[in-house]
């Protein structure tokens, strides 16, 4: 019985850490889809932003150009800024002038936000064979033979507590029948001895033994109630 019990507990174990093992791969799925969600909702923002600010430019940048068109057939003049006969031709060629550095800059930050987003896309796709690896994982544990489905697993896990709790109760009791059987084998062993004493005795009546037969047995309890009282 302490074997198949043992096994059960064996058993119980083994399920539990299978459980917390799942449950850690589950945690680790959700932490990492919470991530990419993370990272593409921040990424979206960004193109969003950035698209605004270049839709803004563009319109700024055409107006000024049709604008500086409207001067001459050419914009060689318009970037000579001591040939200009007025201070509004120079003001519009300064941030005609300040739109194309702007518009150069953009151009540069473009190109990191770029490399960012491929950055960003490459984690991504990391994170996908991850998850489709732990997937493929998942669905090859499901497939083996000694797969165990979750809800067969929780009525197990409650039998063997169950089980458990009774191996605990059958092991309680049997201490207990020990200690009584302990008992048992004592009192047993003083009768057996008291039989001895008594027989002896009546042997010393029937041989017509003149000897007064000494009574064991009220020496022994004058003993213990002596030495009760020494120790009081």
């Amino acid at each position: 019985m302490t074997l198949k019990f043992q096994k059960l507990e064996e058993d119980y174990l083994s399920l539990l850490t299978e459980f917390n093992t799942t449950k850690c791969k589950l945690e680790c799925k959700t932490d990492s889809l919470l991530i990419l969600s993370q990272e593409l909702e921040k990424c979206r923002l960004e193109k969003d932003q950035y698209k605004l600010m270049a839709d803004q430019l563009r319109t700024r940048y055409s107006a000024l150009k049709r604008r500086v068109e409207g001067w001459g057939p050419s914009l060689i003049g318009v970037y000579d800024v001591d040939g200009l006969k007025c201070e509004r031709e120079k003001s519009l060629v300064q941030m005609l002038v300040e739109l194309k550095d702007r518009n150069k800059m953009l151009k540069y930050e473009n190109m990191d936000l770029k490399q960012r987003l491929e950055d960003t896309m490459g984690d991504i796709k990391i994170l996908r064979e991850e998850i489709s690896k732990r997937n493929a994982d998942c669905t090859q544990e499901f497939l083996s033979a000694n797969y165990v489905p979750f809800s067969q697993k929780e009525t197990l896990v409650k039998q063997l507590e169950t089980q458990k709790l009774k191996w605990a109760q059958l092991t309680k009791d049997l201490e207990s029948v020990l200690d009584e059987k302990e008992e048992l084998i004592t009192a047993r062993d003083q009768y057996r001895h008291k039989f001895e004493r008594l027989n002896q005795q009546m042997n010393y009546v029937l041989r017509g033994d003149q000897q007064k037969p000494v009574d064991i047995d009220g020496v022994l309890m004058d003993n213990k109630y002596l030495h009760d009282e020494l120790n009081r």
